[in-house]
């Protein structure tokens, strides 16, 4: 040990500009490699805390229209691999009829959808990693537009069409562990119970914002 110290004390002697840079790059190296392991470390323990309180499904298929019920529950029910599943309604606005400070989305390149709360599994959580809850009048908004866009809690929500004008407070920031990135193209935002059957007899009353659609869900 004392022959190597010595070796090292004459090198630098020899050397002094080139072993000092030599150490600071090694010493600069060491800081972001455990700065590197640091983030990994904590970005998969925040995905992994996310998806056991979400409960994301492994497989998930938008569709529009009509759908054989009887076919897909039999289909569950042979499948002994599956443990759950889930056929949610959605409802898929148009961007250039939700408006944010008075300009619509139109601009985003996101497909975005109005669900409820999901029973089951799939929820979506606040940044709390709690279940949101909204209550009528109320918006969950993802978390993907509080990034980009600034939308924050209290903030207005405006769905426009012909002579029908909702206004939804943004009463929390959602995360959504099957479309939370941005590289998902759709988007869920979050409504009431109240608030979907509203949209529904607008429907009805040809006041419709745009097409309902069934999401699939199988958990195995």
């Amino acid at each position: 040990m004392k022959l190597l110290l010595n070796l090292v004390r004459k090198d630098f002697k020899r050397n002094r500009v080139i072993t000092t840079a030599l150490a600071v790059f090694l010493i600069l190296s060491a800081l972001l490699m455990a700065g590197g392991l640091r983030t990994a470390v904590t970005m998969i323990s925040s995905l992994t805390g996310l998806n056991e309180r979400a409960m994301p499904p492994v497989y998930l298929q938008m569709h529009k229209g009509t759908y054989d019920e009887e076919t897909l529950e039999n289909f569950v029910e042979i499948h002994n691999y599956i443990k759950d599943s889930l056929v949610v309604k959605m409802l898929d606005i148009s961007n250039a009829k939700i408006i944010y400070q008075g300009e619509t989305l139109e601009k985003s390149l996101m497909d975005n959808g109005f669900i409820i709360q999901n029973g089951g599994f799939d929820f979506l959580l606040n940044m709390d990693n709690e279940i949101a809850v909204v209550q009528g009048g109320e918006i969950g908004v993802p978390v993907y537009y509080g990034s980009e866009l600034g939308i924050q809690v209290g903030d207005v929500i405006t769905l426009h069409e012909g002579d029908y004008r909702k206004e939804l407070t943004v009463s929390t920031i959602i995360r959504d562990a099957t479309m939370n990135s941005a590289l998902t193209s759709s988007k869920r935002f979050l409504i009431s119970q109240a608030d979907s059957k509203e949209f529904s007899v607008g429907a009805n009353r040809e006041r419709e914002l745009d097409k309902w659609l069934k999401i699939f869900q199988l958990k195995v």
